[in-house]
């Protein structure tokens, strides 16, 4: 297999690139007024797509009807009973705050 040997000549680019920022920056206003134009064209054109073309649709809202299976709310509602029978039958500890102590209270 033959090699293959690419050699991109980089001062051909160099030479193209400095005629063409020459080009511009003796033309400065011109340049200017065709990257400006350029610009408010490629801006336009985002507006339209983004702003004009977008189609909204309004959602339709279908009525339905909400039913309750009472066999199912009723274990909810024991379930609840029972949850609320064990939190007020827990016993609270009272834990130690160690932000309020005696010889805090002693030195006043």
């Amino acid at each position: 297999m033959p090699k293959i040997n690419i050699k991109i000549n980089t001062e051909k680019i160099r030479k193209a690139l400095r005629r063409i920022l020459w080009f511009l920056g003796q033309r400065a206003f011109i340049s200017f007024l065709t990257l400006f134009f350029i610009s408010l064209f490629i801006g336009g054109v985002i507006f339209y797509y983004y702003g004009f073309l977008v189609i909204t649709h309004n959602p339709e809202a279908k009525p339905q009807e909400i039913s309750l299976d009472s066999k199912l709310y009723q274990q909810f509602l024991d379930n609840y009973r029972q949850r609320k029978v064990n939190f007020d039958n827990a016993d609270s500890k009272i834990y130690f705050n160690p932000f309020f102590h005696k010889n805090i209270e002693e030195k006043k």
